[in-house]
């Protein structure tokens, strides 16, 4: 059976959070995980426009201005 990128990512999520629910036990707390979502939420309603814009080659994002290099 051949894994699709979804599924390997899943994966590796759970694998992530036990591996540092086993080194740290408060990370594995209810609150700990609701409130850890809530701040993914905000960082992605703000990154995802960003994303859009960048790709849309609507901002550049190079280390010096053009008009010097």
């Amino acid at each position: 059976m051949k894994l699709n990128w979804e599924s390997a990512l899943l994966i590796l999520l759970v694998l992530e959070i036990l591996l540092f629910g086993t080194l740290n036990p408060r990370m594995l707390d209810i609150n700990m995980l609701l409130f850890s979502t809530s701040d993914f939420i905000c960082i992605g309603i703000v990154a995802l426009p960003l994303t859009l814009v960048i790709i849309s080659g609507g901002i550049d994002i190079s280390c010096a201005p053009s008009r010097w290099a």
